[in-house]
């Protein structure tokens, strides 16, 4: 499963297939954590191990609002760096010699263009298109890419998923003009520390068992997430003797259910191979 990376983070916690489930809320020597990090909340561009994102112009991100002690409001949005601009007119010229891009222009507050869409052999089928950009600092956040992911609330121990949809279903009401339906499903969260690291358990709906994400840090500010999700299904699957000496690992379809001491777990999430990975890299403060 390859989602855009902006929805990584959220939706494999209610959609994962490929996943190992545990019996229990883990690590069982791990301390209760009542509070949000203090650290936590900015603004981060989420990268995939092993792939070069510096030459993306345009950066998926996660923005951690912390509401208060013991909440923390999770979104997602596309940014591009002002400093970049000039490279991405160079390539939407590029695209514009190849016939892809017939015309654009990019101002402070748009991004408008016309693009042909239709198949080589036929004629120029083109298509007007519009990204309204907001400008924060440095960079610009392009307005469509703006979602609600997720709510933590320690206090009521829950995740909260979020679900927009479709752009342009504005309704709105007598209070808040053009405001967006939303639809959100709680499901239950055990929020553990040990060390350096925090461990949020999360039951899936329809689970009676528990999905793990570990958050550490991997420098000042920035942050490593991994979520006991299949990496690679067919390297997983040859290393599966390897790992069962670990663990017993119970088949249950594509997925799989363990039952880990904490060393064992610790073993588990140590290895590079295993898990599905990212890194947050803060790139503004909230």
């Amino acid at each position: 499963m390859k989602s855009p990376l902006l929805f990584i983070f959220c939706f494999l916690l209610f959609t994962a297939c490929n996943a190992v489930y545990l019996e229990k809320p883990m690590p069982q020597s791990g301390k209760d954590q009542k509070t949000i990090p203090a650290h936590w909340p900015g603004v981060y561009e989420l990268i995939e191990p092993d792939k070069n994102s510096d030459s993306a112009l345009f950066k998926q991100c996660l923005r951690m609002e912390r509401l208060s002690n013991t909440q923390l409001f999770i979104s997602g949005e596309t940014r591009l760096a002002k400093k970049d601009v000039a490279a991405l007119k160079q390539l939407f010229l590029k695209e514009q010699k190849a016939g892809r891009l017939l015309d654009f222009q990019i101002t402070n507050r748009f991004i408008y263009s016309t693009v042909n869409t239709a198949s080589p052999e036929k004629e120029i089928n083109p298509e007007r298109q519009i990204t309204t950009l907001v400008s924060q600092g440095d960079w610009y956040v392009l307005a469509n890419s703006i979602k609600p992911l997720m709510l933590i609330d320690l206090d009521t121990k829950t995740v909260t998923n979020f679900d927009v949809p479709v752009a342009g279903s504005l309704g709105g009401n007598d209070l808040i003009p053009e405001a967006d339906s939303l639809s959100a499903d709680n499901v239950p969260l055990v929020f553990r520390q040990k060390q350096q690291t925090y461990f949020l358990n999360v039951q899936p709906q329809g689970h009676t068992n528990w999905l793990l994400y570990t958050i550490s840090g991997t420098g000042k500010s920035d942050l490593a997430v991994k979520l006991t999700f299949q990496k690679d299904k067919k390297n997983f699957e040859q290393r599966l003797d390897y790992y069962n000496k670990i663990t017993p690992f119970l088949s249950m379809g594509s997925d799989y259910l363990i039952n880990p001491t904490d060393e064992a777990l610790d073993q588990l999430l140590a290895d590079p191979d295993l898990f599905e990975g990212w890194y947050l890299k803060k790139i503004g403060e909230e």
